[in-house]
């Protein structure tokens, strides 16, 4: 249940492009568009910290324009 509810607070912000329940050291990975890194830093602190489910964040940064590959389908 506490897994969902911050689930729910970080979806509701209207920063979070996307969300990912991963494994490892982290519960979640949080895809955020932000104007720059003053405005990331207030989202972290004001945002993020200022719920009780969260204990800690990471940051990383993405440089460039992503890309993704198309799907295989396979034919069936």
């Amino acid at each position: 249940m506490r897994s969902e509810v911050k689930s729910n607070c970080l979806k509701a912000l209207p920063e979070t492009l996307a969300l990912y329940n991963v494994s490892g050291n982290e519960d979640y990975l949080v895809h955020v568009a932000v104007s720059d890194s003053t405005a990331l830093q207030a989202l972290i602190i004001d945002k993020f910290l200022a719920l009780p489910q969260v204990a800690h964040c990471r940051t990383q940064l993405i440089f460039g324009d992503p890309w993704v590959a198309p799907l295989q389908h396979s034919s069936e």
